[in-house]
């Protein structure tokens, strides 16, 4: 019985394998991925792949072998080392698994929703919800816990338009709370207010940036840099939308809604934007970014950098390499076709008409394989691996 059990779990799985199509013969193979309802790269390159309440599997793209990793939880996040998944038991609570085999190890009872590792992958930062008292509402709360399970501490309790953040060492949160900009060690056990600002829900916001806090206060209009103790303030500029701070802290694009501008965090360069449009997403490496251009209907996409806003046209259904090497992209208008820019060569390659339901884009590490998973995924809709060899433009 338990073998028939398995069976019924993992054999989709392990026939994914349709044999492979090619655009351009030996430079791109596409493998469909039959029965997949989402997909997540492991920092090894191997691709992780779970079907909606039946678990999941690893395939590894060096010997094209699938192996089964758990079954009946559902996939929260990775380790950074890549050693570890977690995954929430819908009833027993987040779980440890160990890539190499399988290992389960009891994290915490709660029923997690979100898992966010600390960079140093100590420490887990979880996202729950909390039934009322009434039984009919919910209550938001996050919840910091060794990445062993250990001393679990509350952080947050309510609706919060953004997580807390991690700082790049790990070893820090950083957080507001009814105008308090608030700074706590790893296990959120000892706190410190570093500044008080606007108490308006949604109209506040701090982030890293490097080492510093960037902290803005919509109602008062101001944008500010300091250090994590609180000291040494300058004023970036004067905003009334939210700040976008680049990875890594480089950029810094802010908006009083009529004047915008990017801020260069080494140098404190201002960059006037004259036209109405913002990053909506930064690569990785902080260089490009793809603009929104909201004056426009309907609305535009770029991919940009804060000085050059008109490199190329995309669309909203985009998907960037971690390795801000490559760019996927639907274009719906006229010929529809998946597009992959490569931005070190600057050229462009074709994968073939899109499904009608949307896409999203999982790329690998090195940026040399791209997973397109569509809006209906798992209920018919096809999860499609590609893997780029010796390509050649379009």
């Amino acid at each position: 019985m338990r073998y028939l059990i398995w069976l019924s779990v993992y054999l989709p799985l392990m026939l994914l394998m349709i044999p492979a199509c090619h655009a351009d013969e030996g430079a791109i193979d596409r493998t469909v991925l039959q029965g997949v309802s989402s997909v997540a790269w492991l920092p090894d390159g191997s691709l992780l792949a779970s079907r909606a309440g039946a678990g999941a599997s690893v395939l590894s793209l060096a010997d094209r072998q699938w192996r089964p990793l758990f079954q009946g939880m559902e996939y929260l996040t990775t380790s950074p080392d890549g050693a570890t998944v977690y995954a929430v038991h819908p009833q027993q609570g987040v779980y440890a698994v160990a890539v190499a085999d399988g290992a389960l190890t009891a994290i915490s009872p709660l029923i997690a929703a979100a898992c966010l590792p600390s960079p140093d992958g100590a420490h887990l930062l979880l996202r729950t919800f909390e039934a009322g008292p009434d039984r009919r509402t919910t209550h938001e709360a996050w919840t910091v816990v060794g990445a062993d399970g250990s001393l679990p501490t509350l952080l947050l309790r309510g609706a919060h338009p953004d997580p807390p953040a991690w700082s790049p060492d790990g070893q820090r949160l950083l957080y507001v709370e009814k105008g308090k900009v608030i700074i706590s060690n790893a296990v959120g056990n000892r706190r410190t207010v570093i500044m008080t600002i606007s108490q308006q829900e949604g109209m506040t916001w701090a982030g890293w940036v490097g080492e510093r806090v960037c902290v803005w206060d919509g109602p008062a209009g101001t944008l500010a840099l300091l250090d994590a103790n609180g000291r040494n303030a300058e004023e970036v500029g004067r905003s009334t939308l939210r700040p976008i701070v680049s990875p890594c802290g480089t950029w810094i694009w802010y908006s009083n809604g009529v004047q915008r501008a990017f801020y260069q965090v080494a140098n404190r360069r201002i960059i006037p934007v004259k036209e109405a449009w913002y990053p909506l997403r930064w690569f990785p490496d902080g260089q490009h970014c793809i603009a929104a251009y909201f004056a426009q209907r309907p609305r535009a996409y770029y991919l940009a950098t804060p000085e050059q806003p008109h490199l190329l046209p995309v669309s909203e259904e985009f998907g960037i390499a971690p390795n801000s090497r490559r760019l996927a992209y639907v274009v719906r208008e006229g010929e529809p076709r998946i597009v992959v820019y490569d931005l070190a060569q600057q050229r462009t390659i074709s994968l073939g008409a899109p499904p009608p339901a949307p896409l999203t884009f999982a790329w690998s590490p090195n940026g040399d394989a791209l997973v397109s998973i569509p809006a209906n995924a798992g209920r018919g809709g096809k999860v499609t691996l590609c893997e780029f060899n010796d390509v050649s433009a379009e």
